[in-house]
């Protein structure tokens, strides 16, 4: 049986332990919880029969098959390089690969430790796809996202302005590197997409929809013999408006293929 690890204790870490049971229980266990706020980490691991870890070293202990982590960007940067030199890592905060240098040392200490850094497909799909473009090479790809105002609002890329509740309006148009540094929380699909097509070109367009229901991705990518359109519609997380629910089950089902007996990559 797998031992599982997860880093942070928001709406997403809840949504996967929730599911965590009934997805996985017999083949995975869930052995340890920690999060910035022990605070948050205690009531969920009390709730799911895991041990609340005040510090990565006392998850580290656990002896972890894979730590999940759910806790942003900064953390991933900051934990990514200690569990990648003692055990694999299942990531959704695919943002942090805009930065070379947190590339550069999660490859070093994935490298030393005979582990992964794995990204899961979070808010969309088809990464393996993208990765046969990778393979071919020459690839443009083009990622708009649309979605509501209030989970824009409060992004460092629009520096205080209130995005309009009347009007559809772009929030950003540029490369993919930029928006993670402008929409921290809203575009770590982009950045995993981008990262997993090794695209020789790619763009972004984040679009604020007033009175959207469903947050929408478009993937288009094409190279000399291939052309391939994906579209992604999801409700956000009600506890967490940035968030996409069907990011914690894309853990799951990560997961699910790592320790079953037939796998579909």
């Amino acid at each position: 049986m797998k031992k599982i690890a997860v880093i942070g204790a928001g709406s997403l870490a809840h949504v996967f332990c929730r599911h965590f049971a009934d997805s996985l229980g017999g083949r995975c266990r869930l052995e340890g919880i920690m999060s910035r706020t022990y605070g948050k980490t205690l009531p969920l691991a009390e709730e799911y029969g895991a041990r609340a870890c005040r510090t990565l070293e006392e998850l580290l202990a656990l002896e972890p098959d894979y730590v999940v982590e759910f806790a942003g960007v900064a953390a991933l940067k900051t934990y990514a390089p200690q569990v990648l030199r003692s055990t694999s890592l299942l990531a959704v905060s695919a943002g942090a690969l805009a930065d070379p240098d947190f590339r550069a040392a999660a490859r070093s200490a994935a490298l030393a430790g005979g582990t992964r850094l794995i990204i899961a497909n979070g808010a969309i799909g088809g990464l393996d796809l993208l990765r046969t473009y990778a393979l071919m090479g020459g690839a443009k790809l083009d990622f708009e996202s649309r979605k509501a105002p209030g989970s824009l609002n409060g992004a460092p890329g629009l520096a205080g302005r209130e995005l309009s509740k009347e009007h559809e309006e772009v929030a950003f148009s540029g490369p993919i590197e930029e928006a993670i540094r402008e929409f921290p929380k809203n575009v770590n699909v982009a950045v995993a997409a981008r990262f997993a097509s090794g695209a020789d070109q790619s763009s972004m367009t984040l679009t604020s929809v007033p009175g959207l229901k469903e947050t929408t991705h478009r993937i288009r990518i094409k190279n000399a013999l291939l052309h391939a359109e994906l579209s992604f519609s999801s409700r956000p997380d009600p506890d967490n408006p940035r968030s996409s629910v069907s990011a914690a089950w894309s853990v799951l089902a990560c997961l699910d293929e790592l320790t079953a007996p037939i796998a579909f990559f």
